[in-house]
């Protein structure tokens, strides 16, 4: 429940899921997926940061990569996992947009997204991802079920 209102504008977002199991254990794409880790201590990275300003950073590049899968442990209940591609040869050190090499599987549209915003969506998708409906069926626990939309 509380993702839906961090992430997905109080339910009227959408959250799309994707089946990595359908890649091979070996693919590129598998080896840039990465759970984050939660932590109650804050680390203090102001001389990493000094020196990639300055460009002379001479530490170890994985701190970064370390420092970029961290969050406060008040966010653990989100099993975060993000997708961190460290081939800076080909992005230049800048960052770049990372192909998915699957497509979605499903669509999960929030209790309050509009018809309008189901609509559009649905008819730009391929008709084989599946698209479900949130609705609240019990008021006490806010449990929430999936309507199947189509």
């Amino acid at each position: 429940m509380p993702m839906w209102g961090n992430y997905a504008d109080n339910h009227k977002g959408i959250c799309i899921e994707y089946d990595f199991s359908q890649l091979e254990a070996n693919h590129d794409f598998i080896k840039m997926l990465h759970p984050v880790g939660y932590d109650i201590k804050r680390y203090d990275i102001t001389n990493v940061l000094k020196s990639l300003i300055s460009g002379e950073f001479y530490s170890n590049p994985y701190v970064l990569f370390f420092l970029m899968l961290l969050k406060h442990k008040s966010w653990e209940y989100e099993k975060e996992w993000r997708v961190l591609d460290f081939d800076s040869k080909e992005t230049s050190g800048n960052g770049a947009l990372v192909d998915c090499p699957v497509k979605p599987s499903a669509i999960y549209f929030g209790m309050n997204c509009s018809q309008k915003d189901i609509e559009e969506i649905a008819s730009i998708v391929d008709k084989d991802i599946k698209l479900y409906k949130l609705e609240m069926t019990n008021h006490e626990f806010f449990h929430l079920d999936t309507v199947d939309l189509l």
